[in-house]
């Protein structure tokens, strides 16, 4: 309770200083000392809070009444049963922790909001934040919930949304929202191009990642959200920010031990303040599993550790201060297929295959580990190639950085703008919560759950790309991931 009175001491310190709402007001020199405390207090100080707090955009929208899955996402036309599972489970009395395991390409994202929208409707939440590992998921699903947040709030409403990382004024989708939410306070429509995200998201809210989790809906990298249980400066405004949301933290398998142990406080600190939250990992151990609930539970007053009763997979699990119920969920029919895993032993026969396949017509990825490597690759295989050859890792310069991920999404993601043979070169970027399809994958040796998250990136989308209309010499074998395994020296 104490870090959540400090939050609110701050933001209530923040919202009066501020001269734009609160002027000096001079006492009259004619009344009375307590008649001119009651006038202050009538007829300047709450009109004038209330100003602040509605300008400042944290009066927040109300939920519209949950609809089915189909209301909220339109590209949906039957629910998978992973979403179906989350359109229809019952939901426990007070925080709620919902940890979600299923294969990439199930609709892992969609199952979440789907859960988020019926704990808002209920009314026992207030918002959303979703955060994630990198600046490039973060982005991408920054614009996933920017196209959909709307229909979680009735029409005519304008709840807040922002993008909550260190770079984030250079993400046009966050600089300029798309044509359909793009109006002026009056409701009415504008240009896309002159819509900002001040617009939707209040300006005061979005000076600063500080205040930006005040916004009823978010989304943004973990770490900005993990400041909130680390010593920094405005620790207590964050968690205060995050008390009443639906946190949603996915790729949840992808942090090291000493990240695991933060997201565990912050999952503590997040129940003990009643807030519910959402894990998504489609490849998540045991272990780790166990340690999220154990840690969420401890914040509400429950020592009893999780004792695991299932491996299934997927698996939904509800942890509660009443209970943990496991919940196996049948597997997408689509995504129930086998992957022919096959060794190579040396780099040039890899590139080989890169080469081979995309001469086809192919769109290939080739995952290397590191970036010198992958930029060595790349100045190999574009002399080689006289298609398009692309180059996607972490150490561009910012700016080039998005505009490469916009250009890889554009290529080889679920509604490609330009013509998808080719060949993508990239590090670990790809292999998270971007959704991209390819017909073929050369990566590098990784450790077990990362080549899963990597085979997930294989014929993704069936019901865009049948097996039919992928490349002859891909289509006979069914999707296929090669491994560079270099052969030990004698």
């Amino acid at each position: 309770m104490s870090f959540a009175l400090a939050g609110l001491a701050t933001l209530s310190d923040w919202l009066g200083s501020n001269r734009h709402w609160f002027v000096f007001e001079a006492p009259r020199d004619d009344a009375q000392l307590t008649d001119e405390l009651a006038r202050y207090w009538r007829d300047v100080a709450q009109p004038r809070a209330d100003r602040a707090i509605r300008e400042a955009g944290l009066i927040l929208a109300e939920a519209a009444r949950f609809a089915g899955v189909n209301s909220l996402f339109q590209h949906i036309a039957e629910p998978t049963p992973l979403q179906a599972f989350c359109e229809k489970a019952m939901l426990p009395d007070g925080p709620t922790l919902f940890i979600i395991e299923d294969m990439t390409g199930a609709g892992k994202t969609e199952a979440a909001v789907t859960l988020a929208h019926r704990l808002l409707a209920d009314g026992r939440v207030r918002g959303v934040h979703v955060a994630l590992p990198t600046m490039a998921t973060a982005n991408a699903m920054f614009g996933r919930l920017s196209a959909s947040y709307r229909s979680l709030f009735p029409p005519g409403t304008e709840p807040s949304v922002v993008l909550v990382h260190g770079r984030r004024d250079l993400c046009a989708g966050f600089r300029n929202l798309s044509h359909d939410m793009a109006c002026d306070e009056s409701g009415r429509a504008g240009d896309p191009s002159d819509t900002t995200a001040s617009a939707f998201c209040a300006d005061w809210i979005a000076r600063s990642n500080k205040q930006a989790f005040l916004a009823q809906m978010g989304a943004g990298t973990i770490d900005q959200a993990l400041l909130a249980i680390i010593p920094a400066r405005h620790q207590t405004l964050r968690l205060w920010g995050l008390a009443d949301k639906v946190l949603v933290i996915d790729e949840a398998h992808a942090y090291d031990p000493y990240m695991n142990k933060e997201v565990e406080t912050l999952l503590r600190f997040h129940a003990a303040l009643g807030g519910s939250a959402i894990v998504l990992s489609a490849t998540l151990r045991e272990r780790k599993r166990s340690a999220l609930v154990d840690a969420y539970r401890a914040g509400i007053r429950s020592s009893e550790p999780f004792r695991r009763s299932s491996s299934a997979y997927p698996l939904v699990t509800i942890a509660s201060a009443d209970a943990v119920a496991e919940h196996p969920v049948l597997l997408r029919d689509s995504l129930a297929r086998e992957v022919a895993v096959r060794f190579v032993g040396g780099l040039a026969e890899a590139h080989g295959a890169v080469l081979e396949a995309a001469r086809a017509g192919a769109a290939v990825a080739l995952i290397r580990n590191t970036v010198d490597e992958a930029m060595g690759s790349h100045t190999e295989l574009s002399a080689s190639h006289d298609g398009e050859t692309l180059l996607f890792h972490a150490r561009f310069a910012m700016a080039d950085r998005l505009a490469i991920e916009q250009g890889v999404l554009d290529k080889f993601g679920r509604e490609p703008k330009r013509a998808r043979p080719g060949i993508l070169v990239a590090t670990q970027v790809i292999e998270q919560s971007l959704d991209l399809d390819f017909d073929l994958i050369v990566t590098d040796l990784a450790p077990v759950d990362l080549l899963i998250q990597r085979a997930g990136r294989l014929w993704r989308h069936m019901d865009e790309r049948s097996a039919k209309s992928r490349p002859h010499c891909i289509h006979p074998h069914g999707p296929t991931l090669i491994v560079l395994f270099p052969r030990q020296r004698r």
